[in-house]
């Protein structure tokens, strides 16, 4: 399993470390920097509901569930896609 470790510890070591040479260390730490991250991005939605509705549906993914809200309490995640909620939004019926 890799190890993870946060970016700014691998600078402050680097920078640590090339004390004595500090053109080392600024190259270490650019290259540092430019490096990928290891955590994926998660993206975030709304739960949408219809004002008469007894459904809420994902505003990433579309998908409806019928038990997943009421108004003071709402899942924080799609059980389809995995899209974190960040609260809920009524919606108008499509006409």
């Amino acid at each position: 399993m890799k190890d993870l470790i946060e970016r700014q510890a691998a600078i402050d070591a680097a920078m640590e470390y090339g004390k004595k040479i500090p053109t080392y260390a600024i190259r270490v730490k650019n290259a540092i920097e430019q490096l990928p991250s290891a955590q994926p991005k998660r993206k975030t939605g709304r739960w949408l509901i219809r004002k008469f509705g007894d459904t809420a549906q994902c505003s990433e993914c579309g998908m409806f569930f019928s038990d997943v809200y009421d108004l003071e309490n709402s899942d924080a995640f799609c059980r389809h896609c995995g899209t974190k909620m960040e609260g809920l939004e009524v919606v108008k019926w499509a006409e």
